[in-house]
């Protein structure tokens, strides 16, 4: 993993700042737009020397110029969301205009695809944005109430005209949908009766680099990797999630999002399966149970009741 594009012909040294050293591999890119006009390094600065809990890895300016900001290796604060940054390259990108538009030049447009093209290069990346955090673009209001990356930008994304691009850049052209089957391909890993084991799976694929989601369809929670319009994309996932292992298949069935917790089980079991080692050590044990809808400090008091009493 390198620490910046050749692209990028400004840095601004966030060092240690703003950032966290990244859990995940990359798999996905995140644009962001700056609401203001401004050169690229004005921007970083900005995130570096304010008090915001802001930052990103790289910074597009109006004229086309790339910053480096937050190096690769470690993960930005950029997205309202840990998940997210921390497999995503994070990209701001200056507007050209105010709002309610807020678009962007020609120039810093054209940096963007030739700056996605090379992560996606860099880090075997098939753009691609299916309105979900599973994609491989993403955008910052998935995550959060904000109308980042503004209207022109995710008129462009939603559309599929910046994945489009970018393949174009790649050299890879895009395949055309068939309009009269609107299918949506899943790529699915798992499906289970009982939440503990999928959220098992979801540790062993988040482990190896998979982004994960669950969903409950006909009675059970289903543990996927991937939804997109083309089945080209997803039949890639599948070879990809068989060679590390992991068994994987495609299905068309949609189902209804299942959050953790859902099928919560007592304090009290939980507790007997933190004593007994199965939760692992905290801080990853304490995360591992918020993730799975349980308070850790809820747990702890059921420990104590049930073993120092």
């Amino acid at each position: 993993m390198q620490n910046r594009s050749v692209l990028a012909t400004l840095a601004v040294d966030f060092g240690n700042k703003k950032s966290n050293p990244r859990k995940y591999k990359i798999t996905k890119i995140t644009p962001h737009h700056m609401a203001a006009i401004m050169a690229a390094d004005d921007c970083a600065r900005s995130h570096l020397y304010s008090s915001r809990e802001a930052s990103a890895s790289y910074y597009i300016g109006n004229d086309g110029t790339i910053c480096a900001g937050v190096a690769e290796n470690r993960r930005p604060w950029t997205s309202t969301s840990r998940e997210n940054d921390h497999a995503a390259i994070t990209i701001e990108v200056s507007n050209s205009g105010k709002g309610p538009d807020w678009p962007v030049s020609d120039a810093a447009y054209k940096a963007l695809i030739a700056l996605c093209a090379d992560i996606c290069r860099r880090y075997d990346i098939t753009p691609h944005f299916n309105g979900h955090p599973d994609g491989s673009i993403t955008i910052h209001k998935m995550f959060d109430n904000t109308d980042c990356p503004g209207p022109y930008l995710e008129k462009i994304i939603r559309s599929g005209k910046l994945e489009r691009d970018i393949l174009a850049k790649l050299g890879q052209p895009a395949p055309e949908p068939d309009p009269s089957t609107p299918t949506i391909y899943r790529v699915q890993t798992g499906a289970f009766n009982e939440e503990r084991y999928a959220l098992a799976l979801v540790d062993q694929l988040t482990e190896a680099g998979f982004d994960t989601y669950m969903v409950k369809v006909g009675g059970q929670i289903k543990v996927q990797a991937g939804a997109f319009r083309f089945k080209k994309y997803a039949s890639e996932l599948v070879e990809k999630l068989d060679k590390a292992g992991f068994e994987a298949w495609i299905t068309t069935k949609a189902g209804v999002p299942y959050k953790p917790g859902t099928g919560k089980r007592s304090a009290e079991e939980i507790a007997k399966e933190v004593w007994a080692g199965k939760w692992g050590n905290d801080p990853e044990r304490s995360q591992k149970l918020r993730a799975a809808g349980y308070d850790p400090a809820e747990i702890q008091k059921a420990i104590t009741k049930l073993y120092y009493s």
